[in-house]
């Protein structure tokens, strides 16, 4: 689901390979990877909404700071129902219309959650690690710690909407952490992608979420690095209308 800049992408009919059984995943390599996450093909014609901090409700997730050489532990969680940004900590959103479908993306330090109705259809991903606290529980459709590289897809039928998500989880050394970093700063700086920079005790972190429409489908990449683990997220998600 993932290639390098200038490497061109196969139309997907599905985003990633399908599983046997809907809603189930697996490990394996990433059919689109190939060094750091870039679906672009066009510039996203998505529009930001706010750029400032929303007040977090009880459910309040995303995203407690985190202390130096900790270990953090990431998850992938589909919900059927459309979750609010009050549950969120939401630094920055932005929304994308396409195939009379309505995606939002909420992003959080080290986290991040994706919003797309339909009709017929309400459901929302969310990205989060072990440090978000009281996660929804209602709607939840499945839920998968996102260690290594996993796959999953869904098929929302009555809406005719396939989901596909990649989700790799990295730990690096501290040079390899910096030179990711610059990597994919850079490469946010270029999609114009929604980029939130933020701090923890041990340095610099980054949440990214870019957005590329193309026919018949949105895509998302996201990017969380988190400085006191040493960890880098990618996530490529796949909204595919039929």
């Amino acid at each position: 689901m993932h290639r390098t800049p200038g490497e061109s992408v196969a139309e997907c009919e599905g985003g990633v390979p399908r599983t046997e059984n809907n809603g189930a995943f697996k490990s394996g390599g990433h059919p689109r990877r190939a060094g750091v996450v870039n679906m672009r093909e066009s510039p996203a014609p998505a529009s930001e909404l706010t750029a400032a901090a929303r007040p977090g409700g009880l459910e309040n997730a995303m995203h407690s700071p985190v202390k130096p050489n900790v270990t953090l532990t990431y998850a992938a969680s589909l919900y059927d129902r459309a979750l609010k940004p009050d549950q969120f900590r939401v630094k920055l959103d932005r929304v994308v219309r396409a195939e009379g479908c309505i995606l939002e993306g909420w992003l959080c330090p080290g986290s991040h959650a994706l919003k797309v109705e339909r009709p017929g259809l309400s459901a929302c991903e969310v990205v989060h690690s072990d440090m978000d606290r009281h996660m929804p529980t209602g709607g939840l459709l499945s839920s998968f710690v996102a260690s290594g590289e996993h796959e999953f897809e869904h098929t929302f039928a009555a809406a005719k909407v396939n989901y596909y998500l990649s989700i790799q989880t990295e730990t690096l050394t501290d040079q390899l952490y910096e030179e990711v970093f610059e990597e994919i700063s850079d490469l946010a700086k270029e999609n114009k992608a929604l980029t939130l920079p933020w701090e923890d005790d041990a340095g610099r972190c980054l949440s990214v979420l870019d957005f590329t429409r193309r026919p018949a489908e949105v895509a998302v990449d996201s990017y969380h690095l988190v400085a006191a683990a040493g960890i880098v997220v990618r996530a490529a998600s796949i909204f595919e209308f039929k």
